[in-house]
């Protein structure tokens, strides 16, 4: 079965608050986002499909063809959101079944060891999410500050960001189901009921 890596890049960056958003600083040389997608290009996909905003389509075109990555990158355009990006960029998969691995634009340290071991247990579940055991104890407030709860943070992992399903799920997500609550796809999985959501070894 064939993968691909959807990378999403089309976000404003407000909260980064600089000039042009947060994917398209450079450092060392290149843009994050050119980090990220040759981490991306590790030899475990068959094609990766980056979203990026209208106004920087053909700049990313641009530097795909620069970089001469060994995997088909298509640039194809983002969304108003995060998960309107998610649907646009599943939108251009034509294949009847793949893998899908859903991954930030910004964040270029991931390892292929990692996209290995959540598509690894995309074998046996069809939605995967990486994420990391808790390190600190975890403390939940009221309004007024005070802790209500103290969970047991051997049950309690922080999510990485990683994401990876079976591309008929997806398309059934987005065909019957939206929320107000999740800002990305492994949440709004969880929250349709559509499919257990299995947490993969991720790194920090």
């Amino acid at each position: 079965m064939k993968t691909v890596c959807v990378v999403l890049a089309s976000g404003t960056g407000a909260r980064f608050g600089g000039r042009q958003p947060k994917q398209f600083v450079r450092i060392a040389g290149k843009m994050i986002i050119e980090h990220t997608l040759a981490a991306c290009d590790c030899g475990l996909f068959d094609r990766i499909v980056l979203v990026v905003s209208a106004p920087y389509v053909e700049k990313m075109r641009k530097a795909v063809a620069r970089d001469g990555f060994r995997t088909p990158v298509d640039v194809v355009v983002g969304g108003a959101s995060r998960k309107e990006s998610c649907k646009l960029g599943v939108a251009a998969i034509a294949d009847r079944e793949v893998r899908v691995v859903i991954h930030n634009g910004v964040q270029p340290f991931v390892t292929k060891a990692c996209f290995a071991r959540c598509l690894q247990a995309l074998g046996r579940h069809s939605a995967v999410t990486s994420g990391v055991p808790c390190v600190y104890t975890v403390l939940r407030v009221n309004r007024r500050g005070t802790v209500e709860e103290m969970p047991d943070r051997a049950f309690l992992y922080n999510d990485m960001g990683v994401e990876c399903f079976r591309l008929s799920l997806l398309r059934k997500l987005f065909a019957a189901y939206d929320d107000d609550v999740s800002t990305d796809i492994i949440g709004m999985v969880f929250r349709s009921g559509l499919a257990k959501v299995f947490v993969a070894e991720g790194e920090v």
